[in-house]
């Protein structure tokens, strides 16, 4: 696929396998290993015309088991990771960023 058509795309996927996904104005979806979990993001105005993505890292808390309610804690290196790869989202598709 063109690169270009990358910033249209809802889904971004990685070498690893896991990806994530665009899932309302304020979550971003982060899959791995048949678990997921939910990254708070917000608006943030930075020029007239525009503005970015605040990630939350403090939102993500848990991995949700795909297909049931069970719930596991976040270890911080795995949300740096995840934290990594919603940088590398907002970097594809062209969108300024911070992280709180």
């Amino acid at each position: 696929m063109l690169q270009f058509l990358n910033v249209f795309r809802k889904r971004i996927k990685f070498a690893d396998g896991s990806y994530i996904e665009w899932c309302d104005r304020e979550t971003l979806k982060y899959h791995e290993d048949g678990r997921y979990c939910l990254v708070w993001v917000d608006f943030f105005e930075n020029r007239f015309f525009g503005g970015g993505r605040l990630i939350h890292s403090d939102s993500i808390k848990n991995w949700i088991i795909s297909g049931s309610d069970k719930e596991i804690a976040i270890s911080e290196n795995e949300r740096s990771e995840i934290v990594k790869k919603a940088k590398q989202y907002y970097e594809i598709r062209k969108i300024t960023y911070r992280v709180s």
